[in-house]
């Protein structure tokens, strides 16, 4: 029943993504890195959608949204810009100086959100904690 309302609000999003200049893309167009990675994390047959939006000509980003309720944003560089899922994101997927902060200072904490920017990286934790790190992953500061 849950994979089913999941795919439902999948597919929901989907078509609206779609009208938004999102399009449906297929495992073998995202980058190689990122589907060693989706390989070793994942078997194929969790991969709800996968959609692609160009940023510029030559550039696109690619979303992935898993059975699990994980979704992952990766850009044609196969950086991961972005991971949430409301359960908690998979460690190998944070990057490993965040992980150990968080591990740290946080031991009984999960990341549900993590996102990364130019300029800093941010992970928020299952009770709502907003956590700010560089772009090395040295800690910041904390956002309630």
């Amino acid at each position: 029943m849950k994979k089913i309302l999941v795919l439902i609000i999948v597919s929901v999003f989907a078509i609206g993504t779609y009208a938004a200049g999102r399009q449906p893309a297929t495992f073998k167009e995202l980058p190689k890195k990122v589907q060693t990675v989706v390989k070793n994390n994942y078997d194929q047959k969790d991969i709800l959608l996968i959609t692609s939006v160009r940023t510029m000509p030559k550039h696109a980003n690619y979303q992935l949204f898993m059975a699990d309720g994980t979704t992952f944003e990766y850009n044609d560089k196969a950086e991961l810009l972005s991971a949430a899922n409301d359960t908690g994101v998979n460690e190998v997927f944070i990057p490993k100086e965040v992980m150990k902060y968080v591990r740290k200072n946080f031991p009984n904490a999960t990341i549900s959100r993590y996102a990364r920017q130019t300029f800093r990286q941010t992970v928020r934790l299952n009770d709502k904690m907003t956590v700010i790190f560089n772009s090395k992953g040295k800690f910041l500061r904390i956002d309630d």
